[in-house]
C-alpha cells in the first residue's frame, strides 16, 4: 500500500519486501515457485502516494523516501523544513521540545519518528488491526472446516480440563468481575425480558434446522442424557453420571457381560450390574454391555460376570 504497509489491504503489518509484511512474502513466493500465479514485473516508480520517481528502488520506495524511513523509521514522515534542524512528530507534528519521543536505535538520532502519546496509539491501533485480521482468519477456516478444528478442540479440552479449571478458579479469584458474570446476565436478562422471544420468533426456522443437526450429529449423547434423566427419576437421591454406550461398548470390547459373546453397538443394552431398584447407582462401573435378551432375562437379578455363559465358550476365550 502507499502507505508503508503491507500491500494485503486486511495486513497492518510494515512493507518489508517488495511491498509486502515477511509473511505474506514467504507466501507470494511460494505461490510463484510452485506456478500458481506469474511473476510480477518488478515495479519501477516509488509506490508511496504522490511521489512517481523511478530509478532504483529500495522496498518499493525511491531514495528520498528511503532515506526518510532510514533517518525517522517512516516513509511517510513529516518533518520541518530540513533548514530548521528541527525533528516533528509524523502523526501530530509536535517537537522534541514540546513532548518526548520514542526512542529507535536504527535512526541516527536515536528518537523514532512519532511521540510517545503518538506512538501508544499506534500501537494500539496495530495490535486492534491485526487481532482482528486473526479473528476473521480463524472464522474462515472455521467456516471451511468446522469438524477438525472441533475435534482438535474437543481433544485439547480433554487434555487440559483440570488447567482450565484452575483458569476458571483462579479468574474468579483474582477478576471479582469474572466472578460476577452470572449476576450480569441476570441484570441484562432483566433489562432485556423481551430479546430472546423475538429472537426464537424471528429465527423459528433457524433454531429448528440447528437443533435438527445437533441431534443428529450427537445421537449417543442424547442417549446418554435419556438414561441418566431415568436414573435419576428411578434411583432419587443416588448418584447418576453422565455415561455414553459407546463408553462402555469399547470398555468391554464388545462383549456381552453375561453371556460372553460378542455383541453389536446398535444393537447393545447397557445393563446396570446392581438395579437401580436394589439401589445401584448409574455410574461408569456399575454398567456393562449385554444382549438385549441377556438384560431381559437377566431382569433385577445381581448375577456374577457371564452367569449365562457356556462353558466351551469361556474355554475358547
Amino acid at each position: 500500500m502507499s502507505d508503508g504497509t503491507c500491500a494485503d489491504p486486511e495486513c497492518p503489518k510494515p512493507a518489508l519486501t517488495r511491498g509486502m509484511c515477511n509473511q505474506h512474502y514467504r507466501q507470494w513466493l511460494r505461490a510463484v515457485k510452485s506456478g500458481q500465479i506469474d511473476k510480477p514485473v518488478k515495479p519501477t516508480t516509488c509506490s508511496i502516494t504522490g511521489c512517481s520517481k523511478a530509478g532504483p528502488l529500495r522496498r518499493t520506495w525511491c531514495d528520498k523516501h528511503y532515506q526518510m524511513f532510514r533517518t525517522y523509521g517512516d516513509p511517510t514522515a513529516r518533518v520541518l523544513r530540513e533548514r530548521t534542524g528541527v525533528r516533528s512528530c509524523a502523526r501530530c507534528g509536535r517537537t522534541p521540545d514540546q513532548v518526548e519521543f520514542r526512542r529507535d536505535k536504527r535512526v541516527k538520532d536515536g528518537l523514532g519518528a512519532y511521540c510517545l502519546p503518538c506512538g501508544r496509539d499506534y500501537n494500539a491501533e496495530i495490535s486492534d488491526a491485526r487481532r482482528a485480521a486473526y479473528r476473521a482468519t480463524e472464522r474462515r477456516k472455521y467456516a471451511e472446516h468446522p469438524e477438525p478444528r472441533r475435534a482438535k478442540n474437543r481433544l485439547w479440552l480433554e487434555a487440559n480440563r483440570e488447567a482450565v479449571r484452575e483458569r476458571h478458579r483462579l479468574k474468579q479469584r483474582f477478576y471479582p468481575c469474572y466472578a460476577k458474570r452470572g449476576e450480569y446476565k441476570r441484570r441484562w436478562a432483566q433489562r432485556n425480558p423481551d430479546y430472546w422471544v423475538n429472537w426464537y420468533a424471528a429465527n423459528r426456522s433457524v433454531r429448528r434446522q440447528r437443533a435438527a443437526d445437533w441431534r443428529a450429529k450427537n445421537k449417543d449423547r442424547i442417549a446418554a442424557y435419556s438414561a441418566q434423566r431415568r436414573a435419576r427419576k428411578q434411583g432419587g437421591r443416588l448418584r447418576a453420571e453422565l455415561v455414553e454406550r459407546r463408553a462402555i461398548w469399547s470398555r468391554d470390547g464388545g462383549i456381552c457381560q453375561l453371556c460372553a459373546l460378542p455383541v453389536a453397538f446398535d444393537e447393545m443394552h447397557m445393563d446396570h450390574v446392581i438395579p437401580l431398584i436394589r439401589g445401584g447407582p448409574h455410574t461408569f462401573d456399575n454398567l456393562q454391555t449385554t444382549h438385549p435378551r441377556c438384560n431381559l432375562r437377566k431382569n433385577r437379578r445381581i448375577l456374577p460376570r457371564f452367569a449365562f455363559a457356556r462353558r466351551s465358550t469361556l474355554v475358547a476365550q
